[in-house]
């Protein structure tokens, strides 16, 4: 099963001096955000805490910043450029993941993962009813920064530059949500699904650092709300060069600053024709009744 992914090629942050005690060095090495084993100085391990636990109204995660460590001061601009195009430092490419059969699930595994040249971040969306039956179990494994949300609810958090790392959510028979990293005990999220509902898994990674690129990705008992052999599109009419990963739209509600709209090739067009001769009917239906019913009166 072919996923749609979005990629954004990354550029490279200038090396600085790590012993320039100078105002601009210091400034410079806090703002680095990609590269760092040609560079040195940075913390080699998993940093939570790095984004917030909802995304943001765009369906992207917002930084929570701060300098605990030389490579934390993601926020503002600086996190921007890793899912958004920012002229001269990120630039946006469509791409796509093959998921393939493996037992009871579906699994991507690549232990050189180069889908773009250079350091690079990438999004994708899986949407997914919800069965609560205690079996579903996601399962990621990364280095450097990977966050994984339920809905809006970061339930995977691996942030940092760091080696190849393990993460994994459950779902049990109450349609609770629990996760842990590498062999840590799984702990409750805060995040409650329903049986039937329609969820989407929404994966953010980004590859900061040259040294290496692990990516792998394996899904088992999970129902997945994609047809194969389709080419599901995601638009936003107030922004034409947009391009969003498969599921996001699926979970944006209309409002008057966004509107966003997901459509099946191959059947979308046919259900939809048929939604609107159906809503055009009642409509009439509606005034037709209503017409009648004032003359009675």
């Amino acid at each position: 099963m072919k996923v749609p992914v979005l990629y954004y090629s990354q550029v490279a942050d200038e090396c600085v001096n790590l012993y320039d005690s100078s105002a601009v060095a210091r400034a410079a090495l806090k703002n680095r955000q990609f590269e760092w084993t040609d560079c040195g100085g940075y913390y080699d391990a998993v940093e939570t805490g790095l984004v917030e636990w909802e995304l943001n109204d765009e369906y992207l995660p917002v930084a929570v910043g701060g300098e605990l460590t030389t490579n934390r001061g993601v926020a503002g601009e600086n996190f921007r450029r890793w899912f958004k195009n920012v002229e001269g430092v990120s630039a946006a490419q469509s791409g796509e993941i093959t998921l393939s059969e493996v037992g009871d699930g579906l699994v991507f595994e690549v232990t050189d993962f180069q889908p773009v040249e250079g350091l690079f971040t990438m999004s994708f969306g899986l949407p997914f009813m919800v069965l609560a039956n205690g079996k579903e179990k996601f399962e990621i494994t990364a280095d450097d920064d990977t966050f994984v949300f339920v809905g809006n609810k970061l339930v995977i958090d691996m942030g940092g530059i760091h080696g190849a790392t393990t993460g994994r959510f459950v779902i049990n028979e109450k349609g609770e949500v629990y996760a842990g990293v590498e062999k840590e005990s799984l702990a409750y999220t805060g995040v409650n699904l329903k049986e039937a509902q329609e969820g989407v898994v929404r994966v953010f990674h980004a590859n900061r650092d040259s040294k290496s690129s692990v990516f792998s990705v394996r899904i088992a008992n999970m129902v997945l709300n994609t047809v194969e052999g389709t080419e599901m599109v995601a638009y936003d009419p107030t922004n034409p060069g947009y391009m969003a990963p498969l599921g996001e739209s699926l979970v944006v509600g209309l409002n008057q600053s966004k509107i966003m709209a997901t459509a099946n090739v191959v059947k979308g067009l046919s259900f939809g024709m048929i939604a609107i001769a159906a809503g055009v009917i009642i409509c009439a239906a509606v005034r037709y009744w209503r017409r009648g019913h004032n003359r009675e009166r």
